[in-house]
């Protein structure tokens, strides 16, 4: 399990320096692995998203949660590269302003079909991001409030 999990982080490293990213396939291999795909995006020099990277994404209960559930990845929108989702192909910055979340950072849930489920903009802190995890994962997502 810890070989299996440090090759899956090479990789997603990998991944992030070239900030090219096929959203399908990410699900694809949250669902081999029985997890789910959550997408960060965030921007340089951003104070709120440094915050949240910090403190929610490194407390220890989310930082366990996310690694035990779901496949992260971190998107800095003012680097270089691709985004494919869908139909969708451009920049990641074209991304955000596609799925209208221009605002960082930006934390974005995807259903086993490469769906957005959820998404939230703003810095959230450790417990309420907690419990959009949890309704992420059991698919508590239905409130329109959430997708706006």
């Amino acid at each position: 399990m810890f070989v299996k999990t440090l090759l899956s982080l090479l990789f997603l490293s990998t991944l992030l320096s070239a900030q090219n990213i096929n959203i399908n396939n990410e699900v694809k291999e949250a669902n081999a692995e029985g997890k789910q795909l959550f997408v960060l995006l965030h921007k340089t020099d951003c104070g709120y998203c440094e915050s949240f990277i910090q403190f929610t994404l490194d407390d220890r209960s989310v930082k366990t949660k996310l690694s035990n559930e779901f496949i992260e990845v971190h998107l800095n929108v003012h680097h270089k590269g691709t985004i494919i989702w869908n139909n969708f192909k451009g920049t990641l910055k074209e991304f955000a302003i596609h799925i209208n979340r221009n605002f960082y950072p930006t934390s974005v849930f995807f259903d086993d079909h490469a769906n957005i489920i959820l998404t939230r903009s703003g810095y959230i802190e450790e417990k309420p991001f907690f419990k959009l995890l949890t309704k992420a994962q059991t698919k508590l997502y239905c409130d329109t409030e959430e997708l706006k």
